[in-house]
């Protein structure tokens, strides 16, 4: 056998074995993370949602799920208890940690909501990792790694609503009040719907709080909103358009689809 032919066959032996390694690797079991959905526990205190969390020591603390704060936010006395925990992790799922970098510490009185004491904020710098479905009549947060298109099984929702992400962090979106579309900034931390002074002027907020919403086709007939001078609405709005804040009260009865990287949101069909 020629030099030629020996190198050719020694060739096809690599080949082979490398194609082998590559077969093997991909037959290997994947991490739990990549194989599908994250649940978490997802629990509703008067259109305020919030999530377990454990710490690497079994610490348990409960968070508020919220898309506002670029960072994570800590009460003062949970900073205090977490110091001593280690790594928090989403319903003590070791494939669901909290980013903690940056995380900002804040008055217990702030998180102190309807006579329950809380211990911190989720933030987008950990949700934005995932697409996320929140289920609020089944009790539970889906997590799914971005890089695949998200599939809900057992879900029906609605036509992706285009949203606009602001640095990964802030989302903002339009909404209809009685046929009127407002632009709105989506802040799951907030137990109701807010519009600034021009909202309520337009008369699309009750006096007594009264008002009817809709997200693309899904309406909401009978939410209760507030008229509020607020200052993070004065951010995004002059003082004489219409905006409004929409809180996490819109998933605790329909099913909410948020996906960051494709800066789209999905209801529940009514």
């Amino acid at each position: 056998m020629g030099h030629v032919d020996a190198v050719r066959i020694e060739g096809w032996r690599m080949g082979t074995m490398v194609a082998g390694v590559l077969l093997a690797a991909l037959a290997l079991p994947q991490p739990a993370a990549a194989q599908g959905v994250i649940e978490v526990p997802l629990n509703a205190l008067e259109g305020r949602l919030w999530v377990p969390v454990q710490g690497a020591d079994g610490s348990e603390f409960r968070f508020i799920l919220g898309t506002g704060s670029p960072g994570t936010l800590s009460s003062a006395s949970g900073a205090a208890r977490q110091a001593r925990t280690g790594d928090l992790f989403m319903g003590g799922r070791a494939d669901a940690p909290v980013n903690m970098d940056g995380t900002q510490t804040l008055p217990d009185s702030l998180f102190f909501y309807r006579g329950e004491q809380f211990d911190g904020q989720l933030a987008p710098n950990t949700l934005n990792a995932y697409d996320m479905l929140l289920d609020g009549p089944g009790g539970k947060l889906l997590l799914q790694p971005i890089g695949r298109p998200p599939t809900w099984d057992g879900y029906e929702l609605s036509e992706p609503v285009r949203l606009r992400v602001y640095h990964g962090t802030v989302l903002t979106l339009p909404v209809d009040f009685g046929g009127t579309t407002v632009q709105a900034m989506l802040e799951l931390s907030a137990p109701q719907v807010i519009g600034n002074p021009a909202v309520g002027a337009s008369g699309l907020i009750a006096e007594d709080g009264a008002m009817a919403m809709s997200i693309g086709e899904t309406g909401w007939p009978d939410l209760q909103g507030l008229v509020e001078d607020s200052p993070i609405l004065r951010r995004f709005s002059a003082p004489e358009d219409p905006f409004a804040l929409v809180g996490g009260v819109i998933a605790v009865d329909c099913p909410i689809a948020i996906s960051y990287v494709r800066a789209e949101l999905r209801t529940c069909v009514r």
